[in-house]
């Protein structure tokens, strides 16, 4: 369950009257791209030499999300759900 208020609370972030990216397009960009970029990284695939750990608490938080799929799934299937990320965002 703490999965999906993860998901939440990240997407009203961006979505929602009030989160801090929300009347900013370019930062919401710049917060999905940081998202993928971190799923990825977290799913243990390589990430671009001009990654940066992103700061904000709620893309770390991926990281619990990340780590519970690595230990539940193959590395096979680590790739369809790095894939699936980069097409909901």
């Amino acid at each position: 369950m703490a999965d999906r208020s993860q998901l939440f609370t990240w997407d009203d972030d961006i979505e929602e009257k009030g989160g801090s990216v929300y009347d900013n397009f370019q930062a919401a960009q710049i917060r999905r791209e940081e998202t993928l970029q971190y799923i990825t990284y977290s799913l243990g695939f390589k990430v671009p030499e001009s990654y940066i750990e992103p700061t904000s608490t709620l893309v770390l938080d991926f990281r619990y999300i990340g780590d519970n799929m690595c230990k539940a799934y193959s590395v096979g299937k680590h790739h369809e759900i790095d894939k699936a990320s980069h097409q909901l965002c």
